[in-house]
């Protein structure tokens, strides 16, 4: 057994808003979106206000913005 610390992590990362993502396809039955990103990328993702996803359409400029983080506790080695 080592008795150094644990490493010690922390980090955000946040995607900037684009405006070339694009609105693939919308199916309002299921609540659901495709979105095809700059890199031509599509994925499909559950609308979260049903009314925002009635008042788009095909073809729409999405902007998205996502954040990430992580965060890690340093806990002092024990020697049993």
């Amino acid at each position: 057994m080592s008795d150094s610390p644990a490493a010690s992590v922390r980090g955000v990362t946040f995607r900037y808003p684009s405006s070339d993502n694009v609105l693939e396809a919308i199916d309002l039955e299921a609540n659901t979106f495709k979105l095809k990103n700059v890199d031509g990328e599509v994925g499909e993702f559950v609308a979260r206000d049903p009314a925002n996803l009635a008042k788009a359409a095909v073809g729409d400029a999405v902007v998205v913005t996502t954040i990430e983080a992580m965060a890690v506790e340093v806990i002092a080695a024990t020697l049993d």
